[in-house]
């Protein structure tokens, strides 16, 4: 078992986790932290020490175009742009959509559009309530502007 693992994790690239396994199976304890030590513990702690940087550095930065995005900044930017490739991707498959899948997903979105009109003559009707009182209020003063 622990040749098959170490034999997969060399040929899938993974190298970097063998001492892991070796450590699991006891293969010299010592050694195998080291090399975990050398091999995950440094390049994480790099990576993280390079993102607390670039979020210290980056408001402060200014070029001809403008700051330096923050870690932030490109997360959202990020999110943003899988929110949109999933939309595209949605969108793609409605369009490709033919014969009784078309017209059942067709029948479903008309459904869906029927029940927001209900919801929002409902909301109509509740938004002249709530502007009844102030309506009375203005008409009652009998003062008028103009």
């Amino acid at each position: 078992m622990k040749y098959g693992l170490l034999k997969f994790l060399d040929i899938s690239g993974l190298t970097f986790l063998t001492p892991i396994v070796r450590l699991v199976y006891g293969e010299e304890p010592r050694v195998q932290l080291k090399k975990i030590g050398q091999f995950i513990v440094i390049p994480v702690l790099s990576v993280l020490a390079f993102i607390i940087l670039w979020s210290q550095i980056a408001p402060r930065h200014k070029t001809k175009s403008g700051e330096v995005p923050t870690p932030s900044v490109v997360w959202n930017a990020a999110i943003g742009i899988w929110e949109f490739h999933v939309r595209e991707n949605d969108k793609q498959d409605a369009f490709e959509l033919t014969g009784e899948a078309r017209s059942g997903r067709v029948k479903e979105i008309e459904s869906r559009l029927r029940k927001l009109d209900e919801l929002a003559v409902e909301a109509d009707k509740q938004v002249t309530k709530a502007e009844e009182p102030q309506t009375r209020r203005r008409t009652s003063s009998g003062r008028h502007f103009g």
